[in-house]
């Protein structure tokens, strides 16, 4: 049986001997594009369906020192949730006076960012020209994004798409799971979701391509929350717990922002395995270097007295 990668492959080959904008091109590439739809939305749902590996051994690193201590529980980092909503294109020009085409999801009145694969991009773009005003319901990924002396900015990214409402979640209702606390950019808690653990191969892949394992940031109004949101305190000898927290929760438009609904599991302080953020692991890694040179030091100090004192 042929598998979706020959598939792709087949195609982007033929399309490499036609000419471009002929006919037989444009159908050419409207079926790759399918394709590469059809195989991110399988390999989607593979990662949404998969367990994280067994815990690392201590020679391997997941989490921040202060979370390194505590076991690794089976749950995972999630923020995904269903939104209704259609496509508004806008063509704008850049510095360089090159045109670009931005996609936006226009929700109950308000206009949301979009992040999506080039592929992806270019069929969401097709079905929008076709049907301009058509209704979606759409799997988003949710996040805050923080650009320099500007509010923080609600934007979702495209998991898929669909004309009918999905079966297993309801229009506006999201599924979070990560950890409950403050950040310095924002002013009030929220829920930090960090990248899933992935083995080695697949790492070192996506590191090659430039790509930073920063966790996103999902604003929510949990009143009367039964565990608190981690604050840090510089001025404090010991910090308090963060806990990792599962729950359904709804969006809310017109705060732009989510509201708890229910627990899915008791808050806890283990965290599932995740990946850090090359910055984190680079002071990691740092601190580790600093505390191996005062232990040569300390050691290299200790065996001097010890030779002054046989001399004596």
């Amino acid at each position: 049986m042929t598998t979706l990668d020959e598939k792709i492959s087949k195609l982007e080959s033929l399309l490499s001997q036609v000419p471009k904008g002929t006919p037989t091109y444009d159908t050419i590439q409207q079926s790759l594009d399918e394709l590469k739809l059809e195989r991110q939305k399988a390999e989607a749902s593979a990662k949404e369906l998969e367990q994280p590996p067994p815990e690392p051994s201590s020679s391997s690193s997941h989490s921040e020192d202060d979370t390194a201590k505590h076991p690794v529980n089976n749950s995972v980092f999630q923020a995904i949730g269903v939104i209704k909503g259609q496509i508004e294109s806008e063509l704008v020009t850049n510095e360089e006076g090159q045109e670009k085409t931005l996609l936006s999801l226009v929700h109950q009145g308000k206009k949301y960012k979009l992040k999506m694969p080039g592929f992806k991009f270019k069929v969401l773009l097709q079905e929008h020209q076709k049907s301009p005003h058509q209704e979606l319901y759409f799997r988003v990924y949710p996040y805050l994004q923080f650009i320099p002396k500007m509010p923080p900015e609600l934007r979702f990214q495209i998991n898929g798409w669909q004309l009918s409402p999905y079966e297993d979640m309801k229009e506006n209702e999201f599924i979070l799971r990560g950890i409950w606390q403050f950040i310095p950019q924002y002013r009030r808690p929220l829920i930090t979701v960090m990248r899933n653990w992935i083995e080695k191969k697949k790492r070192d892949y996506l590191l090659e391509r430039g790509l930073d394992f920063k966790g996103i940031h999902v604003p929510l109004l949990w009143k009367d929350s039964s565990v608190p949101p981690f604050r840090f305190n510089p001025k404090a000898d010991k910090q308090g717990d963060r806990y990792f927290v599962e729950m359904k929760a709804k969006f809310i438009p017109k705060l732009d922002t989510f509201g708890f609904v229910e627990l899915l599991s008791e808050p806890t302080t283990t965290f599932p395995r995740h990946l850090l953020s090359q910055a984190k692991m680079a002071r990691i890694i740092e601190r580790r270097a600093q505390r191996k040179k005062k232990q040569k030091e300390s050691d290299s100090s200790t065996s001097k007295e010890t030779v002054v004192i046989e001399n004596d």
